[in-house]
């Protein structure tokens, strides 16, 4: 995080460096799922190799009995049904009759006026007749309208007008225009006289348009009901049964029932990889978007990144090997174990998307099978919703019991409206569902000890064991250092509230605190919360001297946490929750014995070798120890003066630069702001002394800041 310009910003060459190793994990996790999914696994796996149109070479039997819905031949009923309905068209529209008896009246008030006219010779009219748009005559009718008489002509306008009314009230789509128009003739009342049909029907024919069009969505709606209505197909085979008879053309309803028997040799063709390779990178980006925005820290992990990838690896492979072509080994896979492993071990949300993402692919394998997707992602998603913070073992077997649970009611509900389905396999399914959610659960407790220990993770069971008080290295503090020991206390109650105001990992931050300070129980003595009220050590010392004694205190706390080997995120906060900061009352001594001359002092003997804080978990530790101690200090006794004591902490941090390594926003550092002063106003507030006390009343140690 940056915050001003004199922050000293890493280097392009430096962070394309260091995402090295995490890209080089995860292109190769990548790569290692496309092949688990396109090549076979077991050896001997696949027997039979069948191509669409190919000829059968062999009797193919069936290895055992299966009955299953066959989605190609349901495919062909579903279309068959749906090419048999009739075309829908909408009925006639009268606009469209309107408007062809007005454009008829027109022309036919232009030929009038054009006969009518005196001035004009023979071919200048059949000249001025061509220019009609709407009406085009040949030059044999446009003669014989000029030679018409009078009464005539007035027949035929009559006629014109009767015969396309007539017409194009009955329903003209475009595939009847063209019998519509030969027929034209036939529309002419029968006492109307013969010579004069001709130029009727050619004024006629070219304003006979479609006038009930093809209603495409209507069509298409009466096909979708059709193909729904139309009943699943189903296919059963016996063990031993041809499936497939030497000498037959290999059809698509063959080739399925092949590979719903376990027997087909899945060719890897272009479209097949294609397939995979983008569903596979799809799911990568997806993951690795969603772990950058809400796990940040993770990326900067490869150790995490690399076993995160392996999880992943090793469920994907266990599904190729369950799901494709077995009817009852897909619900004993355990997703739900992947989800309640993820979500122990890098948060639920992280969790829940994977385990969503493997019953995706597990619903592929299994032949596109929705049932089996929703089986898996929703046993997952409830196994992680109920598992909670993990940290008790019992609630790992109640999460894989609501997974079974869960699992058992998809089963019935998807199996119930399938005609096929008896009871027998319905409740064989269920037991399934039941033994799929014990192993989930014990299967991810067992792994979450194992994984925990072999990799350095924190798991939350291992933190809740770090928090119990009889912990030797917190016995060992409490009896070296016991002011220390309250200290911690202090900060682990002040962390804790502020991390879980901005989703921070709570459980490790108590840990984190209750150690952060486990080096002053080497020399307690030299920290003022475990010295006697007129008795501190530092006034003996120069102010280097003192500053590297209060300095050594993060390495002696690294030294034991290694010894009573605490986690590695632990550690870090040992020595992070000081980073690189100053010890200013032992450097101010040395600068008013320098003379005020800062160019006499190495400031860096005076400041804390670090690193800075690397997550949110140290930079919110930073804060509530500081915070805490310079409570301790002044005291406050109004909440305007808590306020005032967490600003200067947090400005001074800052000002340091403390934070630029974390992914603390400035919303982040507001809510922590406010989440200490509430925290430290219930501290703050005063209560009666009465004379008794009074006199009881130690005098302040006017030397308690020196350490």
């Amino acid at each position: 995080m940056t915050l001003d310009s004199d922050s000293p910003p890493q280097s392009p060459w430096r962070r394309f460096l260091g995402r090295i190793p995490t890209a080089a994990v995860v292109g190769a996790s990548l790569i290692l799922a496309v092949l688990i999914l396109i090549l076979p696994i077991l050896p001997g796996e696949q027997t039979v190799s069948l191509k669409l149109g190919d000829l059968s070479a062999q009797d193919v039997l069936a290895p055992r009995s299966v009955t299953y819905i066959s989605e190609s031949l349901t495919r062909q009923a579903r279309a068959e049904a749906a090419k048999a309905v009739a075309l829908v068209y909408d009925p006639p529209d009268s606009l469209i009759a309107r408007e062809q008896a007005e454009k008829l009246q027109a022309a036919m008030d232009f030929i009038t006026n054009v006969r009518s006219d005196p001035y004009s010779a023979l071919d200048q009219k059949l000249d001025d007749l061509a220019q009609l748009s709407d009406v085009v005559l040949t030059d044999e009718a446009a003669a014989r309208v000029l030679q018409l008489s009078d009464m005539d002509w007035e027949l035929v306008q009559q006629e014109a007008k009767a015969v396309l009314e007539r017409i194009m009230r009955q329903p003209i789509g475009p595939s009847q225009l063209g019998d519509v128009l030969e027929s034209i003739p036939n529309f002419v009342s029968l006492s109307f006289p013969e010579n004069l049909i001709y130029p009727v029907s050619e004024l006629v024919r070219n304003l006979v348009v479609p006038n009930s069009l093809f209603n495409e969505e209507a069509t298409e709606k009466l096909r979708e009901e059709a193909a729904a209505n139309a009943e699943s197909v189903t296919r059963s085979f016996v063990t031993g049964q041809v499936v497939i008879p030497r000498g037959k053309l290999v059809t698509e309803a063959d080739l399925e029932a092949v590979f719903m028997l376990g027997l087909t040799t899945e060719s890897l063709n272009l479209r097949n990889a294609a397939s995979m390779i983008l569903a596979v990178f799809l799911s990568g980006t997806l993951l690795m978007m969603f772990i950058s925005q809400f796990h940040p820290e993770m990326t900067r992990r490869v150790r995490s990144v690399f076993l995160f990838c392996m999880i992943v690896l090793t469920f994907l492979a266990v599904a190729r090997i369950m799901v494709p072509g077995h009817a009852v080994l897909p619900f004993l896979f355990p997703i739900a174990a992947l989800g309640i492993l993820i979500a122990s071990l890098f948060g639920r949300g992280l969790g829940i998307l994977t385990a969503m993402m493997l019953a995706t692919f597990a619903g592929w394998l299994g032949n596109n099978s929705l049932e089996i997707g929703l089986y898996g992602g929703l046993s997952a998603l409830t196994a992680v919703l109920l598992l909670g913070k993990g940290e008790k073992p019992l609630r790992f077997f109640g999460a894989g019991f609501a997974a079974g649970m869960t699992g058992s009611l998809v089963v019935v509900i998807t199996r119930l409206s399938e005609p096929a389905s008896d009871l027998i396999g319905i409740l064989t399914l269920v037991g399934c569902s039941f033994v799929n959610g014990l192993l989930s659960g014990s299967l991810s407790l067992g792994l979450l000890f194992l994984i925990g220990n072999l990799f350095d993770i924190p798991t939350n069971l291992q933190l809740l064991d770090l928090s119990r008080p009889d912990h030797p290295l917190l016995r060992e503090i409490l009896l070296q250092a016991p002011g220390t020991y309250q200290h911690s206390l202090q900060v682990a109650n002040l962390a804790e509230y502020a991390g879980e105001r901005i989703g921070a990992n709570t459980l490790l931050l108590r840990v984190g605190a209750l150690y952060h300070d486990a080096g002053k129980a080497v020399q307690p003595k030299f920290f003022v919360e475990n010295q006697a009220a007129e008795n501190n050590p530092h006034d003996r010392l120069d102010p280097e001297s003192s500053a590297r004694l209060i300095i050594q205190h993060t390495r002696d706390g690294l030294n034991l946490a290694r010894k009573h080997h605490l986690p590695t995120r632990v550690r870090d906060l040992i020595t992070e929750h000081h980073g690189t900061l100053r010890a200013n009352y032992q450097y101010g001594m040395a600068l008013e014995a320098a003379g005020g001359k800062a160019g006499k002092i190495d400031e860096e003997k005076y400041r804390y070798p670090g690193p800075r804080p690397r997550s949110k978990e140290a930079a919110i530790l930073m804060l509530a120890d500081g915070v805490e101690a310079k409570y301790r200090a002044v005291l406050p006794t109004t909440p305007e003066d808590v306020e005032k004591l967490v600003r200067t902490v947090l400005d001074d941090r800052l000002a340091q630069h403390q934070f630029d390594n974390t992914d603390l926003t400035l919303h982040d550092l507001d809510v922590i702001r406010e989440a200490l002063i509430d925290a430290l106003r219930g501290r703050s507030h005063s209560r009666l002394l009465y004379p008794e006390d009074e006199k009881k009343q130690p005098p302040k140690n006017t030397q308690r800041r020196k350490s």
